[in-house]
């Protein structure tokens, strides 16, 4: 009996001080990232910031202070956020300091983009991909809504960053402001009855600037910035892809004429890259889907590793053979730019692809 109960009580230990599951700590940094809450930094070092977004979490997040990174922690922010989502903070956050942030080993890495694995990189374009899915049942509409409301503003040599406070104060969203912009800049805008976004576009003007709907928030920046956005679908304004909807339904077709259809449709030139001699003949539909979703249902439906690059205007998708898979493999490198699911609001892909020709 006695041996028994040691056993036992031996068998407990084992199986207390057992490593928590790859699916127990993504699912808790999930859970974290996506409440809501608000903050308010005003010349904060970057660590300090992250000190406080991680005990506030409850989770860890590890800033990369290897000499190569040439990060400086004690880089100053000034950052006001409202309402959103610990996801889109954290982006913020690393946006404004010109770095990236994926998911590794139970924690939230922070580095420069390329210090970053490959794997880490599509982990990256997948939450993206996720990130739009999700924003166009989440907050998105909402934001249409605010900034097709008619406003009445005169602003009179009035500075970039008080116009930006005017405007969250009108509109009660997010207004961010890139920290590559001259928030000094006199501003004058008198217009009566115009919609929330034309105003925001006029201002962005005076300015020499661009705008952007992304990351729940309005985001003022340089043109090249927000053309970058626009072309990887992140802006959800009138101007941007990310707001583009498309519907098909391909049923025995060639991937190549998948992604015709795709650019035909939304107006957006895809370039189809690829090593792979024969690639697969598809059958997939969906409704009202991004561009970006549908690109990477897409990919999905071929079987073949992938990465999905936006330049400018353009869409660059890179197919390649399908590797092995390893024996161990990081849970971080599991994800796949092919896996995101489709938005929430379209109907259930259904797919099939004949196997690749070795």
């Amino acid at each position: 009996m006695r041996l028994r109960l040691a056993a036992f009580i031996v068998l407990v230990s084992v199986l207390a001080a057992a490593p928590v599951s790859a699916q127990v700590w993504r699912e808790k940094i999930d859970g974290a990232l996506a409440k809501k809450t608000s903050y308010d930094f005003k010349d904060m070092a970057l660590a300090d910031v992250i000190q406080t977004l991680s005990q506030d979490m409850q989770v860890n997040i590890i800033l990369d202070d290897s000499r190569l990174a040439g990060i400086d922690p004690m880089q100053k922010l000034t950052l006001h956020y409202k309402d959103m989502s610990v996801g889109s903070i954290i982006t913020w956050v690393t946006r404004s300091a010109g770095l990236q942030w994926c998911i590794q080993d139970e924690a939230i890495f922070i580095t420069s983009y390329n210090r970053l694995d490959q794997a880490s990189k599509l982990q990256i374009e997948t939450r993206n991909a996720e990130r739009r899915a999700e924003a166009a049942r989440t907050w998105a509409p909402a934001m249409a809504e605010t900034l097709a409301r008619n406003l009445t503003v005169s602003f009179n040599a009035k500075s970039l960053a008080d116009c930006r406070t005017s405007l969250e104060a009108l509109l009660g969203v997010n207004v961010i402001l890139s920290p590559s912009v001259e928030t000094d800049e006199p501003i004058t805008v008198a217009v009566s009855k115009m919609s929330a976004e034309n105003v925001i576009s006029w201002v962005a003007r005076k300015a020499d600037i661009d705008y952007a709907v992304m990351d729940e928030a309005v985001y003022l920046a340089p043109t090249e910035e927000i053309r970058i956005a626009r072309a990887a679908g992140l802006d959800f304004s009138t101007r941007g892809k990310g707001a583009d909807l498309v519907t098909f339904d391909f049923k025995d077709t060639t991937v190549q004429e998948a992604f015709a259809v795709l650019s035909e449709k939304s107006g957006v030139k895809i370039i189809l890259k690829s090593d792979v001699e024969d690639l697969p003949r598809i059958t997939l539909s969906g409704r009202d889907m991004q561009l970006s979703a549908a690109i990477t249902a897409i990919t999905k439906a071929s079987g073949c590793n992938n990465a999905i690059v936006p330049q400018e205007d353009t869409y660059i998708v890179q197919l390649m053979k399908a590797a092995p898979a390893a024996a161990v493999e990081r849970p971080m490198a599991e994800a796949r730019e092919a896996e995101v699911p489709a938005d929430a609001s379209a109907p259930a892909l259904e797919s099939t692809a004949a196997p690749l020709t070795q």
